[in-house]
């Protein structure tokens, strides 16, 4: 399923672009339809620098170094609605067709506040690869409210308060570090309600022989609102997790 792999940014995939852009027009015609209204949510929240392992030629990973927020917070990778298959809510085909064929630079640009742009450069520093127009254009169109200062304020909030949590806290204090899911889930509960961590998976990817976490996939209930994280997560669908422990990368190579 597309949403359950790590994003790609453009520069990446140029030698591929042709069997990108067959695959990509293969997925369009096979796209479901949206729904009308989100029965659910998964927050996909990136390990910025095991990502910059897997894409060190991302415009995002050049400069990369400690002390950035990227080094020991999450970031965001998108918010989205559920179930699979609700994409590309009242977006034309042309605008499908450039997504799909990975043209995010051709998407048309966010129209949101300097203010919002700003915080997303910090949280979300896949935006230097368009990242953010790409998520907007296939998963928040189909958000609640489909308003992109309200989808990306959401999707701020809910990283803020996972930032703040006890599961950061773990990250941060293993980087280089092997951390397992069952501690992940643990940090999950102490922060966010007993039952939490099972609604939590992990993405890993091995790197130069190294099994790396990339990515935490989180189950949350419908609607967000104003809504916190824990209350979200409350009786949320529970994740397998195909990845049972990973190293927490550190910034730079290797």
């Amino acid at each position: 399923m597309l949403d359950d792999m790590t994003y790609k940014p453009e520069i990446s995939k140029r030698a591929l672009v042709l069997l990108s852009v067959g695959l990509s027009f293969m997925l369009f015609a096979t796209v479901r339809p949206a729904t009308a209204e989100p029965s659910s949510y998964i927050l996909a929240v990136t390990w910025h620098s095991a990502f910059c392992e897997t894409q060190a030629g991302a415009p995002e990973c050049a400069n990369q170094q400690e002390g950035d927020f990227s080094a020991d917070h999450f970031v965001l990778h998108g918010l989205w609605p559920q179930p699979y298959g609700n994409f590309y809510c009242g977006v034309d085909d042309a605008t499908k067709r450039t997504d799909l064929a990975d043209g995010w630079a051709d998407l048309p640009p966010l129209e949101i506040s300097a203010a919002l742009t700003d915080r997303l450069a910090v949280a979300m520093p896949g935006s230097a690869s368009h990242l953010d127009r790409h998520e907007w254009v296939k998963h928040g169109t189909c958000h609640e409210t489909p308003d992109q200062t309200v989808y990306y304020e959401q999707s701020l909030r809910l990283l803020d308060e996972l930032n703040r949590s006890a599961v950061r806290e773990l990250f941060a204090s293993n980087v280089g570090e092997r951390v397992r899911l069952r501690q992940i889930r643990a940090a999950f509960d102490n922060s966010f309600g007993a039952g939490a961590g099972e609604r939590v998976a992990l993405e890993c990817e091995t790197v130069g022989g190294r099994q790396l976490i990339v990515e935490l996939r989180i189950s949350l209930t419908s609607p967000v609102g104003d809504r916190p994280l824990r209350a979200l997560m409350d009786r949320a669908s529970m994740r397998n997790s195909a990845c049972d422990s990973g190293i927490v990368d550190a910034p730079g190579p290797g």
